[in-house]
């Protein structure tokens, strides 16, 4: 071999060594913004006061739940103090209903000392109703009610 041919080919070993080091580079940049794409959903419940791990988090992100829409509705019903666990939002989303409608329903039927019941309010949405505004109905209902009664 010639000293050229030695040259040529630690400038291709080099250039080999190049680029797997880029590609682990960017390998690892990836896997650090997912794992910070999970650190910030866990700390955005944390700061909410839903009771999810980080562990959590991710198995709940892998079953191709949408976490930010069940922290959103527990923040709504952690406000209300309704007694509903993140075990009942999760399961109402992995059955196809709409979290943030149920959770609205009933934040504003217990606003104004209207009955109305998670379950039966889940089980109207997932039969297709617009919950909030059957809600708004009985709402406009009583009020009219209270009207003509003159209370």
């Amino acid at each position: 071999m010639t000293s050229f041919t030695v040259w040529i080919l630690a400038g291709t070993f080099a250039l080999l060594w190049q680029i797997i080091g880029a590609l682990v580079l960017m390998y690892l940049l990836y896997a650090l913004m997912i794992v910070v794409r999970y650190v910030f959903l866990w700390r955005h419940a944390q700061r909410v006061g839903a009771p999810m791990g980080l562990g959590e988090v991710v198995s709940l992100r892998w079953q191709r739940v949408n976490v930010n829409e069940i922290i959103d509705a527990w923040e709504l019903l952690g406000q209300s103090e309704l007694g509903i666990s993140i075990q009942d939002l999760v399961r109402h989303h992995k059955q196809g209903g709409r979290i943030g409608q149920v959770v609205e329903a009933l934040c504003l039927a217990r606003s104004r000392d209207m009955r109305a019941s998670w379950k039966d309010l889940c089980k109207r949405d997932l039969q297709g109703e617009n919950v909030v505004a059957a809600i708004e109905q009985r709402v406009a209902e009583a009020d009219k009610v209270k009207k003509v009664r003159g209370i």
